[in-house]
Formats: C-alpha cells, sequence, structure tokens
C-alpha cells in the first residue's frame, strides 16, 4: 500500500529499541507495546481520531499510522472534542479516551462511537489507499480539511527526520499540539520514524515546560515563537544541546539570537498543513542568517519565489509528497490545489538569496506606504524593538483609509505584564524618534491579551475584524 515506505521495518525497529514515549503521568517503552504493533483486520473505514497530548490517544495515533488505517485528525482536548464543526459526515467512526486507563490492556480509557453525523464515505475516497485528514488552522480564512496519501506523509516525515538528523539517541521534547500538523506530522512522526525517545506535554505552560525540560533533559525540542518568548523571560538555567525548531509565527530576530546565547541552537521550519514540511534554517548557516528566517529546501521539496526585480515575490512549492485536494465537511471536494504546472502556491512571500528563501510572511500581509512595501512582520518587529515594553505587537490595515502616505494601518499592542507604565503617547514618541516615517502606525491600540488559535497563532482575522475601523 505504502510502495515505498516499509511500515513494518519502523515496527521492528521500535520494538527492537531501547527508546520511550511518555506523557507527564506515565512512560512506556516501545519493547513492551507489541499490541500496538500487531496487524488488524483490513478496515477501510475512515474514523476521527479526538487527540490530545496524552500518551493513550497518541498510542492510538501510532497504531492507526503503522497499521495503514484511514483517520481524520481533529483537536481532542476539552476545549476541541466537542465541536459540532468537528463531526464530519464522511468519518464512520469517532475514537477518543475517557481518562481512565490499565496499563494491562493497550487500548484501556479508549471509546469508541459511532459518528452520529456520519453519511457515507465519498468516492474520492479508494478503498486500497490510506489516508490523512487535517483541518487547516483557519488562520487566513475558514478552516478546511487537507486530504493527504498517508504514504505521503511518512516520506515527508522520513526527509524530516534526515534532515534534522534524529536518531534513536535523541530524547525529543513535544509540547506543541499533536492534533495539529506541525506538532504531528513535523515533530511526532518523524520523531517516530526516527526511532527517538518522546516526551508529550499537554496544556503547555511555562512550569510544565521547564519541568520537562528538567526531568526528560531533551536533545531536540519543537517549539513556537510564543513558547520560546516564554523560556527566554524565565531567568532558570536550561540547555537543549542538540536544536530546538521553531515554526508558525516569525520570531523577532533578538529573541533568536538571545536564544541562542542562552539555551541552544535554534532552528527556523517553514511548512503548511497542506505541503508538510518545506524548509529548514541549515545549521552550517551563519547564526544572523538563520535569525534573518533563512531556510533551505527538504529533500524532495523545490521552492521558488515570483520573479521580480529585487528577486522578492510570492513562494511557491512543488512537492511530490503534497496533498491531495482540500474537502468540506461533508466530503466533497472543495477545489483543486492552487497549482500552476504542479507549483502550488503557498499564499506566503519572500526573498531568494542563492538557494535559500527568506520568508517574509503572508502575501495578503502587506501595506504600501507612500510606495514603500512593507510587511506586517517588518512593521511589528521594527515597532517591537522600539518599544521594549510592549510584548506583541499586530499591524491591522485601516479600512478605506488613505492619507498622504498611503493606506493607514493601527498597531494593537499587548504590553508587558510587570510594572512599566505605558500608554499610547509613549509608544507613538518612540516610534517616532526610531522609525522611519512610512513605519509609524496612524492608530494605537492597547489590549490585555491577544486573542489566539488553538495552534497557538495570533488571531490575525479577529484583530483585523475588530479593529478595522480605528480611524475614520
Amino acid at each position: 500500500m505504502h510502495s515505498s515506505f516499509n511500515t513494518e521495518l519502523i515496527k521492528q525497529r521500535l520494538l527492537n529499541s531501547e527508546s520511550l514515549i511518555c506523557d507527564e503521568q506515565h512512560t512506556l517503552f516501545y519493547s513492551d507495546c507489541e499490541p500496538l504493533f500487531t496487524k488488524s483486520t483490513r478496515d477501510t473505514s475512515l474514523d476521527i481520531l479526538l487527540l490530545d497530548n496524552r500518551l493513550p490517544m497518541v498510542l492510538q495515533l501510532i497504531h492507526y499510522l503503522l497499521d495503514q488505517r484511514s483517520f481524520l485528525a481533529l483537536n481532542g482536548t476539552s476545549e476541541g472534542a466537542h465541536l459540532k464543526e468537528n463531526f464530519t459526515t464522511f468519518c464512520n467512526k469517532i475514537i477518543s479516551f475517557d481518562g481512565k486507563i490499565k496499563w494491562s490492556n493497550i487500548n484501556s480509557g479508549i471509546k469508541i462511537f459511532d459518528n452520529p453525523f456520519f453519511r457515507s464515505r465519498k468516492a474520492i475516497f479508494h478503498e486500497d489507499k490510506s489516508y490523512l485528514v487535517l483541518k487547516t488552522s483557519g488562520s487566513t480564512n475558514r478552516p478546511k480539511f487537507v486530504l493527504h496519501d498517508q504514504s505521503h506523509v511518512l516520506r515527508n516525515a522520513l526527509g524530516s527526520a534526515s534532515k534534522l538528523t534524529l536518531s534513536p539517541e535523541d530524547r525529543v521534547l513535544i509540547p506543541v499540539p499533536v492534533y495539529h500538523s506541525y506538532g504531528l506530522t513535523t515533530a511526532l512522526i518523524p520523531s517516530i520514524i526516527a526511532g527517538c525517545s518522546v516526551k508529550l506535554v499537554s496544556n503547555t505552560n511555562i512550569i510544565r515546560l521547564i519541568e520537562a525540560i528538567k526531568s526528560f533533559k531533551p536533545t531536540v525540542m519543537f517549539a513556537t515563537p510564543s513558547l520560546i518568548e516564554m523560556l527566554l523571560k524565565m531567568r532558570t538555567k536550561i540547555t537543549i544541546p542538540k536544536v530546538t525548531t521553531t515554526a508558525g509565527d516569525r520570531l523577532r530576530e533578538d529573541l533568536f539570537l538571545e536564544y541562542e546565547q542562552r539555551i541552544g541552537t535554534l532552528l527556523n521550519l517553514y511548512g503548511s498543513t497542506e505541503m508538510g514540511a518545506m524548509a529548514v534554517s541549515d545549521v552550517s548557516q551563519p547564526l544572523i542568517d538563520r535569525a534573518k528566517s533563512g531556510v533551505s529546501a527538504l529533500p524532495g521539496v523545490e521552492l521558488k519565489v515570483q520573479n521580480t526585480k529585487d528577486q522578492s515575490g510570492a513562494i511557491y512549492c512543488k512537492n511530490e509528497n503534497r496533498f491531495i485536494e482540500y474537502l468540506d465537511y461533508d466530503g466533497v471536494s472543495i477545489h483543486s490545489p492552487d497549482n500552476i504546472h504542479n507549483w502550488f502556491d503557498t499564499k506566503d512571500y519572500g526573498q531568494l538569496n542563492g538557494t535559500e528563501i527568506k520568508v517574509l510572511g503572508r502575501s495578503d500581509h502587506k501595506i504600501n506606504r507612500n510606495g514603500i512595501l512593507l510587511s506586517y512582520f517588518e512593521i511589528e518587529n521594527a515597532i517591537a524593538l522600539a518599544c521594549k515594553e510592549l510584548k506583541k505587537v499586530v499591524v491591522v490595515k485601516q479600512q478605506s483609509a488613505q492619507d498622504i502616505m498611503g493606506a493607514q494601518f493601527a498597531i494593537i499592542c499587548q504590553p508587558k505584564k510587570d510594572d512599566t507604565i505605558i500608554d499610547h503617547e509613549l509608544i507613538r514618541r518612540k516610534c517616532v524618534e526610531n522609525l522611519s516615517k512610512s513605519m509609524i502606525p496612524d492608530a494605537i491600540q492597547l489590549v490585555d491579551e491577544m486573542p489566539q488559535l488553538a495552534n497557538g497563532k495570533i488571531d490575525r482575522r479577529s484583530l483585523q475584524k475588530k479593529f478595522d475601523h480605528l480611524i475614520g
């Protein structure tokens, strides 16, 4: 079924290894999990796995992958498990964990029940193939489902494991959700394929994260910019000796450099739900280049930037292990991938520098100021560096607002939670003193907290909707 991927070889490697997998309460050695690797009767159903970062459901996930059974990965935490929008009409059963466990039975605590919304498995799903379906984060538009051939996902994961030089000697810490593409296809699956020991952290906060680092002593960690920022605020002495990867929103350059100095090697990883991991920083790159988000394509992946005079423009990706298509909640094809001669439009833009690409942000996150095209990240990064009192800065373009500088924009600011007093006038004065005229915001809004998506990214859509008329 997986024509060029030997899942039996992975099973035997894990059964014969000394590696372990654990969460914050339980630890199992793969060698003690033989029932997990026992092949079951061929099942052509497509089931919903309500995943969280606890061991029982992750073991079910591993079983589905190695047994080549089709599934849809969804948020199984208390916040996401019962959302009606999760229950598609093309999935047969729902698999969840009820919180009770007996380690004498690998399936203890697992609940299996019929999907009450099931209608039919669509013709698009072929019985001789295994599928993995993922849900997009909805950071730029309404979430939809992304259909993958499981063999493609596994081959892409193998490329990621190879690029990151993961091995059975590595201890991998995963404090990011495994029901999202980054946590699942870039962190967990490559670590399993490589035979690493794995620790999962649920509901990650700074106390849990530091405790996991101290007790598990990871050599590798998969993180996000928000987790990196949390660690840097603490003065606790910790190290991740081999590598930490960060993905999602871009990390400010000053924070990137501080992490390298205090904790360990940091790599930017570029990927998407549709294409999986596409590129990662090269550890041999100069530190300043890695801090500026320069990445190189993974094996089997090609990246290019739409030709412009300054070598910047839309990023296109060609990946032999790409997704099949988008689906709606009934399993009906929404539209085919955005192809131009097999090149997928990532909806991001970047700058080409030799064989490396510097990812600058979303294609629609740009603003024209007096003839200068600026990315939201450039503005946000510059303001954050000028105003050290701010924890987060988000640009919100003002609808139908124009002045002599061109399109107008506001910044939504979350102050740091300390005794520092900060107001609109202080922020504006520091912007005027430190930034070019084109980067000075037309309006400033202070908020206590930034709204977040389930994957930890800032919910820019809700901020845009709420604050797009601060001017006029």
